[in-house]
């Protein structure tokens, strides 16, 4: 086998080649690999990354062919005496499904990128990353535990709808409640003005950008401090990702319009058959009205007439999101320690115990 790392995105079209293809033969629904994952979006996260940590694209080849990839950021860390590097996927700074990008999912090709990494820095190594539970990301992984110490630190859930092929069939598969909300907001919107609703795909970036940030002014996140116009890093992030997306296939955003007043939005991707649900947000003044709700009807219209077969909310478990759906998918947070030590040291201080030689000891013979 080969190794080589990069420390930039700057990686020749072969590398880009393999990426786009690891990637794409690992979406499976919801349970597999994610748009977040693909080289355009994890380059934008990059380019509008401002923390401390630093980049490496670790590449492994057998038979000059890439067989894995991982682009992680590192961070050098100090614990009570000792120093490590904690490790964390790209994805994890905006994150959706994390993924190794291993051909096959072999586990001796995990294994030497698990080895390659470890070797390469001078301290112990802690590897941070989500899973998707039963997906074969974490059997992999589970399958080469016997070289490191794995543990599972927390557990998610994330709401995701399946989408037949005719909205009718899914309205009438909705809550009650929900079709009643849906038919009386459509009715109250139309007394403010003309509805109408605009889907953009691959032009009228910079209208769709104009449109979703006066929305996010006038939205309850500008008071709260979470909406894009009040994250810097957030807005360069979109405003230099939304034409890659465009260009490469990957946008479906929609924005509902009174008159020619935006008032509600969906920042959609589409990949291999899965809309992911990015941002939304409504003017505040129409919360009454429930905008949001009008914008999806026709949201999900418009897929099922695409033959998108399913739609991921995204993040977590939220009252909105779980009146559309009951269905959900679990990801594990795990922490690989590939240091005996270091991991004995965490543990002890999960345990509430010191971290004296004696107590590292008997949990070295314990274990």
């Amino acid at each position: 086998m080969k190794f080589r790392v990069e420390d930039s995105f700057l990686v020749d079209q072969r590398t880009k080649n393999a990426w786009d293809m690891f990637v794409k033969q690992d979406v499976k629904g919801v349970s597999g690999c994610d748009v977040t994952m693909s080289y355009e979006w994890l380059e934008a996260v990059w380019r509008t990354y401002d923390g401390d940590g630093k980049l490496y694209i670790f590449i492994i080849e057998d038979n000059n062919k890439i067989v894995a990839i991982a682009p992680v950021y590192a961070r050098e860390k100090r614990f009570v005496f000792l120093r490590y590097i904690e490790l964390a996927t790209v994805a994890r700074l905006y994150c959706g499904r994390e993924r190794f990008l291993v051909k096959n999912h072999e586990v001796k090709y995990f294994k030497a990128l698990l080895a390659f990494i470890n070797d390469f820095f001078s301290h112990p190594v802690r590897f941070n990353f989500c899973a998707v539970i039963g997906s074969e990301t974490e059997r992999m992984v589970k399958a080469a535990s016997s070289t490191y110490k794995l543990r599972k630190i927390d557990r998610l859930e994330s709401p995701y709808i399946e989408i037949p092929d005719k909205w009718e069939e899914m309205f009438s598969s909705l809550r009650k409640k929900l079709r009643y909300g849906i038919r009386n907001s459509e009715k109250k919107l139309a007394k403010q003005g003309a509805v109408r609703v605009k889907v953009f795909t691959n032009d009228d970036f910079d209208e769709l950008l104009m449109s979703i940030f006066a929305i996010e002014k006038r939205s309850w996140k500008e008071d709260a401090g979470t909406s894009i116009t009040k994250n810097n890093r957030q807005e360069q992030f979109y405003r230099y990702f939304t034409p890659i997306a465009g260009r490469e296939g990957l946008l479906r955003c929609f924005v509902l319009y009174i008159e020619d007043n935006p008032i509600a939005y969906v920042y959609g991707l589409i990949f291999e058959g899965v809309f992911y649900d990015f941002k939304e947000s409504y003017c505040k003044s129409y919360t009454k009205i429930s905008p949001g709700q009008v914008l999806k009807s026709y949201l999900f219209n418009d897929l099922c007439e695409s033959k998108i077969h399913f739609f991921d909310f995204m993040g977590n478990c939220e009252s909105y999101k779980m009146q559309w759906t009951t269905k959900t998918y679990s990801q594990a947070v795990y922490m690989i320690y590939m240091n005996t030590i270091l991991d004995c040291i965490f543990n002890l201080k999960q345990q509430g115990k010191n971290f004296s030689p004696a107590n590292i000891i008997k949990k070295l013979t314990d274990a």
